[in-house]
């Protein structure tokens, strides 16, 4: 496949690289879509079994659900401190992520070609070494053959196998 069609070899590698690239962000989007509209229909079939046992008389039981205080908890002063660094780092270097996670994917897919590329190259000069081996030693035992018949040169009729 990579030799008889290196285009569409080196599309499917730079396909896969923006795939893995964009799946984080469309694949949760993705999944909403799908779980939005089940979540929908099951709660408007929740909402319709409510107002079918309203109207039929049917109170639903009601659960009083215990408050529980929660406690104070605070940051230490370390812990906050940090939180703050990261977020001002974070401040400074979400702009500049964006063009630099574009550039990387951009290298990486040049990276992938070249390599592509450079790999096919050295199969094909490898292929190329092989074969003129091949050649030569099917040339060697043809000649030999040749010579075992009695042919002195190359074309030599008259010593021809029955």
């Amino acid at each position: 496949m990579e030799r008889r069609y290196p285009a569409l070899y080196d599309g499917r590698h730079a396909a896969a690289g923006i795939g893995r690239l964009l799946w984080p962000l469309i694949g949760p989007l993705l999944a909403a879509l799908v779980l939005l509209p089940v979540v929908a229909v099951l709660a408007g079939l929740v909402y319709a079994l409510l107002a079918l046992l309203g109207a039929l008389g049917v109170e639903p039981p009601r659960v009083d659900v215990p408050t529980i205080p929660l406690p104070d908890v605070s940051a230490p002063g370390w812990l906050r401190w940090l939180g703050d660094a990261v977020s001002d780092v974070l401040d400074v270097l979400g702009p500049i992520a964006r063009v630099l996670v574009v550039g990387g994917a951009v290298v990486y897919g040049i990276h992938r070609t070249w390599s592509a590329r450079r790999t096919r190259r050295e199969a094909e000069a490898l292929g190329r070494t092989e074969l003129v081996r091949r050649l030569g030693v099917a040339l060697a035992a043809t000649e030999e053959r040749a010579r075992a018949a009695g042919a002195t040169t190359v074309g030599d009729a008259g010593a021809r196998e029955a």
